[in-house]
This record gives C-alpha cells, structure tokens and sequence, in this order.
C-alpha cells in the first residue's frame, strides 16, 4: 500500500506515515519510532528465535540526532522517511 493509498483510507487524516527500508524491501510506518522487536518481525515475519540463532540489526539515514547506529533488544529509534535497516539473523553451527 502506498502513503497515498493510506491518505485515502483517513481523508482529513494529517497522515505521519514514512516509507523506510527493510532489508532491502519498502514498508509503510505509521509510529514515531520502530523498536529492535518489529524491525525484526519486518525482516523476518512470524520467525520466532531458535536456540544458537542471533539478531543484529544496523541502521542508516536516521534523524540527524543519530543518523546511523545498532539498535539492540527491547530498545528503539525515531523512524525518519526512507530510513534503511539491515537485520541480520545469524546461527552459530
């Protein structure tokens, strides 16, 4: 669904919806910040962490306060339109 799409669906609605990039595919986000828990679920929907699995997750083209950094478990970041994050979900063998 594109923003556009969105601002049909609320007319009269001051829409904040951002458009940023997860792992190389565009999602729509609605929220001020996203957390390392959703990143994760946009990344990898439904995936539900195995034993030996580990989740690092990068991002770039933030807010000028903090235009790129890591962001780690039960923490979150302000989400900034077209905002690029890498999840990446390693296993050790």
């Amino acid at each position: 669904m594109t923003t556009a799409e969105v601002d049909k669906q609320h007319p009269g609605h001051d829409s904040k919806t951002v458009t940023i990039v997860v792992n190389t595919r565009e999602h729509l986000w609605d929220k001020k910040e996203i957390s390392f828990e959703q990143a994760f679920q946009l990344a990898y929907p439904g995936h539900q962490l195995a034993e030996g699995e580990t989740v690092t997750i990068q991002y770039s083209r933030g807010p000028n306060e903090k235009p790129k950094g890591s962001l780690t478990a039960n923490h979150s970041v302000k989400v900034k339109n077209k905002m690029v994050f890498d999840v990446y979900l390693t296993t050790r063998s």
